[in-house]
């Protein structure tokens, strides 16, 4: 009995010690293995507490501020492999050190359809081009633990090709990132992004689709720029066994200048980034509303073409192949892009645009809002 009390009062310091840490916790707490701020304090109204909102909104705070909570995530992860479990946090153990994030279900891909037949229907001299390429749950299917649910992306696919307004061009990257996969590596291990040859096999089907010549690898200077990457699916899983990625980088050898917010540079890549936890941010140094690329030498097969690209940060690696086929790429997050695609393509003389979302953020990402 005496034992059973001991506990008890152990038990009842450790909760009051975390209760007042989480109270304490700084306000703007960023959760840099997670790449995310922490969950900010739940403001209580009548329809949250009746809506279950309230509730979910305190548990989510509470995880967020909880003492340790990184050490605890790697010791939960260390007992789950032990104990034989496939997944952890929502995020399947798969087959050569691979982490795929389950999918989302009953994804609903019309506001983005409709956005952007609004936005082509609207600019009628623009040629359109859509790409939304399946995660690493369909591509790298074969890797998935027995009997882990896969979702519908292929039937997702080609329900958004079919809906899209006949003159927009839907690039089918799908069948060359499962051709690709079996030479190179299309996803990193521990992030949810395709990496830099993901990018590349999609880009070739870009360019047959619109009758660019078609480059080969060998094409291009190729430089691994880090060895040490763990990524935002790492960071849910938390195991410190991981299987760190490596970054590449594909050098097609047209200079640009690059106008970033506030400052011009010469290279579509910060590698300040590498030398952090988030380095996948190296490609288009992280996340900007506007950038506008723009060949110093314009060579002939660019010449008077202007892209407009509106995207999620799958395109930030694949945005540096299409420099060699447009004389100026503007890259539009319309999650901070406060101003219309519209208005930019009015502005700018823009001749092409591409519409680039993967398929896991495709009906949710804030930004398809901001398409048209």
């Amino acid at each position: 009995m005496k034992a059973k009390k001991v506990m008890l009062i152990v038990i009842a310091a450790m909760i009051a010690v975390c209760s007042v840490w989480t109270l304490f916790a700084p306000k703007d707490l960023f959760l840099d293995k997670e790449n995310r701020p922490a969950a900010s304090a739940p403001k209580p109204s009548v329809q949250a507490l009746f809506d279950g909102t309230l509730t979910e909104d305190i548990e989510d705070y509470l995880i967020d501020r909880f003492p340790a909570r990184e050490n605890l995530m790697s010791i939960y992860a260390v007992i789950c492999k032990a104990m034989g479990k496939t997944e952890v946090n929502g995020v399947y153990l798969c087959d050569d050190g691979y982490y795929i994030e389950e999918p989302g279900r009953d994804k609903d891909y019309g506001k983005l359809v409709n956005a952007v037949n609004a936005l082509e229907e609207a600019n009628p001299d623009v040629h359109f081009m859509v790409m939304t390429p399946p995660t690493a749950v369909t591509v790298l299917a074969d890797k998935l633990p027995d009997g882990a649910y896969a979702g519908s992306q292929r039937e997702d696919y080609q329900k958004i090709r079919a809906s899209l307004n006949e003159d927009i061009a839907f690039i089918d990257c799908l069948p060359a990132l499962e051709d690709a996969a079996s030479a190179y590596q299309v996803y990193y291990r521990t992030d949810h992004h395709w990496t830099t040859y993901g990018a590349f096999a999609a880009y070739l089907e870009l360019c047959r689709e619109e009758g660019f010549e078609v480059p080969g690898i060998s094409d291009y200077n190729l430089e691994d720029v880090t060895d040490s990457f763990l990524g935002t699916v790492d960071a849910k899983v938390s195991d410190p066994s991981a299987d760190p990625d490596t970054i590449t980088t594909i050098d097609n050898n047209v200079p640009v200048t690059v106008e970033f917010p506030g400052h011009s540079e010469e290279t579509l890549y910060n590698s300040k980034y590498l030398t952090e936890r988030d380095k996948y941010s190296f490609f288009l140094d992280n996340i900007n509303d506007r950038i506008v690329i723009t060949q110093q030498e314009p060579l002939p097969s660019a010449k008077g073409k202007t892209l407009l690209v509106i995207k999620d940060s799958y395109a930030n690696c694949f945005v540096p192949f299409l420099t060699a086929n447009y004389e100026k790429i503007i890259v539009l997050d319309t999650r901070y892009y406060m101003y219309g695609a519209s208005s930019v393509i009015e502005a700018e003389g823009v001749t092409d645009c591409l519409v680039l979302y993967n398929l896991n953020t495709a009906d949710t990402d804030t930004g398809i809002a901001g398409i048209y």
